[in-house]
């Protein structure tokens, strides 16, 4: 049996299988470190966007506790006007169902003339409204809290937009116009009205002008009969305009308490999350879009 020698032909063949395998590792090599870097780098991206995303979500809790803050302040002074608005509505009431003749007393002016004043209901909500804007609430990861927020901001919006609609009518409407428009009752000029520091300047500004005029003439309702169809007519606007306060105070409270629940959730949550202190309860956080425009 002969032997041939391997030829110029296959040599050259061998030459170029062994090039085209050791640039075909070079390629995987370099292959795998460009898929490594790349998923290096996503992995990373991600994890910086998970910790962008977690500091954002604890800024926005942080202001949502702030705007229950001040939205529970707010629904504790209004709960406390609407009660003292019922008690002027009593104390005029019992005055207007009286079978007693007499001159008008000084309260039951002071009390008919507070009655003329409402308070709009508003609620805090800047940050809710940011949320809904920008689309960040899913950023809220805890979806029980997140489903509490919308609940609690919705249920309060439609509630406080009844609650000015309630007093648009029955007080600058049914109230205002009977026994003011009518001439029944000359409201008076309050030195520290229930309506606020804005209508105590007002009234302190016209004290000077007005004094000895018509503040001292008594309401022309007292001048008439108890059996004047004008008296029924006024405790009937009167009954109506007590009951306005007290349903407002009651919606208030309500409220009050809905958005006392929502204040320990949302301070629960950063607690759990590490971004407010075990025995803290009060937010001082800065605000994100303060100095953009937003």
């Amino acid at each position: 049996m002969s032997y041939a020698p391997p030829t110029v032909a296959s040599n050259r063949a061998d030459g170029s299988t062994r090039t085209w395998r050791r640039r075909l590792r070079w390629f995987g090599a370099e292959f795998l470190v460009v898929a490594s870097g790349v998923l290096v780098a996503i992995a990373l991206n991600a994890w910086y966007q998970g910790r962008r995303d977690a500091a954002t979500e604890a800024t926005y809790l942080a202001l949502l506790s702030r705007d229950i803050e001040h939205t529970m302040a707010d629904l504790r002074e209004a709960a406390a006007y609407e009660r003292s608005q019922e008690l002027n509505g009593l104390t005029a009431y019992r005055a207007f169902s009286s079978s007693r003749a007499g001159p008008e007393p000084d309260s039951v002016r002071v009390a008919l003339t507070e009655l003329l004043v409402r308070r709009t209901a508003t609620l805090s909500k800047a940050t809710y409204e940011d949320l809904l804007s920008t689309g960040n609430l899913s950023l809220i990861g805890n979806r029980a809290l997140r489903d509490r927020i919308v609940r609690f901001y919705d249920a309060s919006t439609t509630l406080t937009d009844i609650l000015n609609r309630n007093n648009a009518a029955f007080v600058d409407g049914l109230y205002n116009r009977t026994l003011v428009a009518s001439g029944l009752i000359l409201p008076m000029v309050l030195p520290n009205p229930l309506g606020g520091r804005g209508l105590s300047l007002a009234d302190s500004l016209l004290l000077a002008g007005l004094r000895g005029g018509y503040d001292d003439e008594p309401d022309p309702l007292w001048s008439l009969p108890r059996e004047d169809p004008a008296w029924a007519r006024a405790r009937s606007v009167l009954l109506t305009r007590t009951t306005t306060a007290s349903v407002s105070r009651q919606a208030d409270e309500s409220m009050l308490g809905e958005a006392r629940a929502l204040k320990r959730a949302l301070d629960a949550e950063r607690r759990r999350l590490g971004a407010l202190a075990p025995d803290s309860t009060t937010p001082t956080p800065d605000d994100p879009h303060e100095g953009t425009g937003r």
